[in-house]
C-alpha cells in the first residue's frame, strides 16, 4: 500500500514538473543573431543576453542582425532602441515576431540593419559627425509582449555592442610650435601634382622646417611634392601612430602633401585637409 502511495506521488510530481517547465518554454523569447548582410542566413555570430564584438571600421557603415522568436508563443509591440545615436537600429518597431508554435504564416524572424556613423553618410552624399577614436559602444534594448502560458508578460533583451574606430589624423609643428589645423592663414584653388585634378587648399605660412606628427590610430603614406612640380616626389614615408617626420619643403616656395591612410576617414571639421577625388587627404605648405 506504502509503495503504491509513493508511486501516485512521485508520478503527480513529474507532471506537476511537466507543467510548470512546459508554461516556462511557452512564452516567447528573443534571441539576436549576426548576419553577413541582409540577404544572407549565414550566422556569424549569436547572442540572447552577451555582447557583440564588431569589426573596426574606417568610415561609416552597416552591420546585419536576424532579431527570432526561439519560444512558443507569439511576442508582439516590439520596440528596438540604441543609447548611442551614432549606431541607429532598422527598423525600430516590429509589429509580431510569430513563436514556434504559432498560426500566423509569417517568418519567424526579422532583419535589422544596425547603421553605425563615422564621417561619411550612408545611403547619402556629404559629411557628418566622427566616432571617438578606438572603441566604441553602445548598448540595444529589444522589447515585446508576449504569452506565458498564463497572462500576458513583458519579454526584453539587452545586448552590448562594442566597435573600434579608426582615424587619419596629423599634428603640425616647427620646433615647439604647433599649428592649428583649423585654422590655416588663407585658403584658395591650385593645380595638384598628384593628377586628382584642381583641389581646394589651405595654406600655412610660416618658416621651415616642419615637423609632421602622426596623431591618429592607422599608419599614413605621406607623399611631398615640392614646388614647382617637377615628375619627381621629394619625400616617401610610412608614418606608423605617433611617429613624426621631418618634412623636407622646398626652400623658396613650399610644396604639397598628400596622406593615404587606405580611405580612412578624418575630422573634416577639425583637421582642415582638402579631400581629393582619389580619396586621399591633401595639405599645402607655403613658406611666409
Amino acid at each position: 500500500m506504502k509503495k503504491i502511495l509513493y508511486l501516485v506521488l512521485f508520478i503527480s510530481l513529474i507532471q506537476g514538473c511537466k507543467k510548470e517547465n512546459s508554461q516556462d518554454n511557452v512564452a516567447g523569447k528573443f534571441a539576436l543573431n549576426r548576419s553577413i548582410n541582409l540577404k544572407s542566413a549565414n550566422i556569424i555570430n549569436s547572442s540572447d543576453s552577451t555582447n557583440f564584438v564588431l569589426d573596426s571600421i574606417k568610415s561609416s557603415r552597416s552591420f546585419y542582425f536576424i532579431l527570432s522568436n526561439v519560444g512558443q508563443n507569439d511576442i508582439t509591440d516590439i520596440s528596438i532602441s540604441s543609447d548611442n545615436a551614432s549606431f541607429i537600429i532598422t527598423p525600430s518597431t516590429i509589429q509580431t515576431l510569430p513563436g514556434i508554435n504559432s498560426k500566423n504564416n509569417t517568418s519567424l524572424s526579422q532583419a535589422i540593419s544596425l547603421d553605425i556613423v563615422h564621417g561619411t553618410r550612408i545611403n547619402g552624399i556629404g559629411y557628418t559627425g566622427i566616432l571617438n577614436m578606438g572603441d566604441n559602444y553602445c548598448t540595444i534594448n529589444i522589447k515585446g509582449q508576449t504569452n506565458d502560458g498564463q497572462s500576458n508578460t513583458t519579454v526584453n533583451l539587452t545586448t552590448k555592442v562594442k566597435i573600434y574606430a579608426k582615424l587619419m589624423a596629423i599634428s603640425l609643428y616647427q620646433g615647439d610650435t604647433h599649428f592649428e589645423l583649423t585654422n590655416p592663414s588663407t585658403r584658395g584653388m591650385a593645380a595638384s601634382p598628384f593628377e586628382t585634378g584642381e583641389l581646394n587648399f589651405f595654406y600655412y605660412y610660416n618658416n621651415i622646417p616642419f615637423v609632421v606628427k602622426n596623431t591618429g590610430n592607422v599608419s599614413i603614406d605621406l607623399s611631398l611634392a615640392n614646388w614647382p612640380y617637377t615628375n619627381t616626389i621629394a619625400q616617401n614615408a610610412r608614418l606608423k601612430p605617433n611617429d613624426t617626420l621631418t618634412l623636407k619643403l622646398n626652400i623658396d616656395q613650399g610644396g604639397v602633401i598628400r596622406l593615404n591612410s587606405d580611405g580612412t576617414i578624418f575630422d573634416q571639421q577639425i583637421q582642415k585637409l582638402s579631400l581629393g577625388a582619389d580619396g586621399n587627404a591633401y595639405l599645402t605648405l607655403m613658406k611666409r
